[in-house]
């Protein structure tokens, strides 16, 4: 009977057991038993994040004070907080340009109402001095008090929202025994009884909330700013309350944060299209407005400068092609380059052509690079306003004397495209300024001794101006001597590339000719490596039909090639390739001699016998022999005008025999 007994005790609890454990297993997930849904085996427990309420309000500063464009700015944060889409804006005063009398205020007032209409939560005022001050003949008791509340709302008031306060104060009540409206003076700068016992009926009846935030216009906090008032009262009435977490005022035109008095945060703000000492955010200047982020019990107040919250629905195609037409605007030289002599003296004009094809204005600057010490370039610096669909054009003096070796000067170009709803800069470019020999013969090519250029880094090479020479549509031949030291995994020998032209590489020892025809580039390349420490002659021909890849004179390799080639304005590099900005990367570690480029094929069929020293044809293009410089230049025999400037690490140095 006991044991029957037990059994069935045992049974029971055994049930219960597995009930419990059964009904615990079907229990809904819940709080920090919720877990990433996922049908893969990994591991990390990725924290969800937290299920409370929360809200975002904004705040806009000081619109008056500005010029009448500042109405513009204001449209902008409207725009933009349409985008932040918070529950509701306030304000700090200063709605206004006011000091004025009735049919003006009422012009300003609907003006301000009209583009806040557009605001797609609601809004709530404050008061301050422009809003409410009077100027000129029959000024009524209270200045514009009366026609403020009538159109905007109660001088001070509060309102809750999802369990927060908003605690509205009025700075502009003026000297009450005399009806004088100011401030900064003594007896002018004080809460009236009025509103001071309203305070506390309203502190009193926002004591059942966990937070609270005051507005107002004027930053009475700040001791240095106003006469002796009776703000410290406020103060201990509001740290009294409890709930009172931050102050927020406007007034000064400058961000201000006085940190945590007793409890409470204190801001004041700078502006939404008010007067400001121009576009210094980092010094507290700017056009903003403040996102106040509230979590229960806690908040954050972040500052966003206005027109810098972007609707991602409007980077649409067409959008986004003129911007990209804006970004790629850069000043182009139109005068003949500068006259060099072979002492290095330079004098004449250079002219400058900034063309905006866009819809956008520019506003730009051109100044001179500081480090070009020897030269006198007037003027120094200039500021341009190209207007949408037209072109500008910019004339600087230049001059230098003879001696020492020439860097050539070069223009910073910034500039900022100017919309309706923002500006914004755009990427600073560099335009250096372009030389040609003024007098060289061809004696000066002749009896020189044989040497040949040195690259010894790899941001250095030979840069060729693109405006000092012209390669025409059709065949090309593009040959040099080279003598490498090392194979790195990339170097440029010669080169004019950047998705367009042609160009020599080497990589990891291999040579690699290409030229861009119609939307792609063709190319050969060896499977052997050239020889390290041992000149070889390279050469690359493209004839309208295929391109071919000669190595000392033997045919390496071919491919059928049609097609017209895309051009740039990029220059032309000798020891290097070239970035998408015009500058030497990635150079040729070693030796490269008499570089030629003809505008023709040359070379047909398997073989031929390269020639030590190239000479000038009517077929060539540029003819750099590299045997000797002046000035930190090598000239181009072909025209006898046409330089290659020296740039970083290169030099001519002797010719030895292998």
């Amino acid at each position: 009977m006991q044991q029957t007994l037990c059994k069935q005790k045992c049974s029971r609890l055994v049930f219960s057991l597995l009930f419990l454990i059964l009904s615990i297993s079907i229990q809904p997930a819940s709080g920090h038993e919720k877990k990433i849904q996922t049908n893969r085996t990994s591991k990390k427990v990725l924290p969800l994040p937290k299920e409370e309420d929360v809200f975002h309000f904004v705040i806009y500063g000081d619109r008056t004070g500005g010029p009448a464009e500042g109405i513009k700015v204001l449209e902008q944060a409207v725009k933009d907080t349409n985008l932040l889409d918070p529950d509701l804006v306030m304000t700090v005063g200063d709605l206004i340009q006011g000091y004025n009398q009735h049919d003006e205020w009422m012009k300003q007032m609907k003006e301000f109402q009209s583009t806040m209409k557009g605001l797609k939560m609601p809004w709530f005022p404050v008061a301050g001095n422009h809003d409410i001050y009077w100027r000129g003949p029959n000024k009524p008791e209270g200045e514009h008090e009366k026609s403020y509340e009538i159109y905007f709302g109660p001088l001070w008031y509060w309102f809750e929202h999802k369990g927060v306060g908003f605690l509205i104060l009025y700075t502009d009540e003026g000297n009450l025994k005399t009806g004088q409206k100011a401030f900064g003076r003594e007896g002018n700068d004080n809460f009236s009884d009025e509103q001071l016992k309203w305070l506390d009926g309203a502190l009193k009846k926002l004591s059942k909330l966990d937070q609270v935030f005051v507005f107002m216009h004027h930053p009475r906090w700040i001791k240095n700013r106003y006469s002796k008032n009776n703000w410290d009262v406020v103060h201990k009435k509001l740290v009294e309350a409890k709930n009172v977490k931050a102050v927020f005022a406007g007034h000064i035109h400058r961000l201000h944060f006085d940190g945590k008095k007793n409890g409470i945060e204190y801001y004041a703000l700078a502006t939404t299209g008010g007067h400001v000492l121009g576009n210094y955010p980092e010094m507290g200047f700017v056009h903003h407005l403040n996102v106040v982020t509230v979590r229960k019990e806690k908040f954050s107040v972040s500052t966003i400068p206005v027109g810098q919250v972007f609707d991602p629905k409007k980077f649409t195609p067409e959008y986004l092609a003129e911007v990209d037409k804006v970004r790629h605007i850069s000043p182009r030289l139109v005068s003949q380059p500068l006259k060099m002599s072979l002492e290095g003296s330079v004098a004449g004009i250079v002219s400058l052509e900034i063309k905006n094809p866009t819809p956008i204005k520019v506003e730009a600057s051109l100044e001179v690079e500081d480090s070009t010490k020897d030269w006198v370039i007037f003027p120094d610096h200039t500021h341009v306003t190209v207007k949408p669909n037209s072109v500008q054009e910019v004339q600087f003096a230049v001059a230098r004397d003879a001696g020492g070796k020439i860097v050539l000067p070069q223009l910073v170009y910034t500039s900022d495209a100017v919309t309706e709803e923002a500006r914004f800069t755009l990427p600073p470019r560099k335009i250096r300024l372009s030389l040609e020999a003024q007098s060289v013969t061809d004696a000066y090519f002749q009896g020189t001794p044989d040497a040949q250029l040195l690259v010894s880094d790899r941001n250095s090479a030979i840069e060729v101006a693109s405006n000092s020479f012209k390669l025409p549509q059709g065949a090309l031949t593009l040959e040099a001597w080279v003598e490498p030291k090392s194979h790195p995994e990339r170097s440029g020998i010669v080169n004019k590339t950047e998705n367009s032209e042609y160009g020599f590489f080497m990589n990891s020892g291999q040579v690699y000719f290409m030229v861009f025809l119609d939307k792609d580039y063709i190319s050969v390349n060896s499977t052997q490596r050239l020889p390290l420490n041992k000149r070889s002659h390279v050469a690359g021909v493209f004839d309208g039909a295929e391109i071919r890849l000669y190595i000392d004179g033997k045919l390496i390799a071919k491919k059928a090639a049609k097609g017209k080639r895309k051009t740039n304005g990029h220059p032309l590099f000798i020891g290097a390739d070239t970035s998408g900005r015009g500058q030497p990367v990635d150079a040729f570690p070693g030796l490269i001699d008499e570089v030629r480029l003809s505008k023709v094929a040359r070379y047909q069929g398997e073989s031929f016998t390269p020639k030590n020293r190239f000479e000038p044809d009517t077929n060539s293009i540029l003819l750099f022999h590299l045997d000797r410089s002046s000035n930190g230049f090598s000239f181009d025999r072909i025209s006898k005008r046409g330089i290659g400037t020296h740039r970083g690490k290169v030099k001519i140095v002797p010719k030895l025999s292998n």
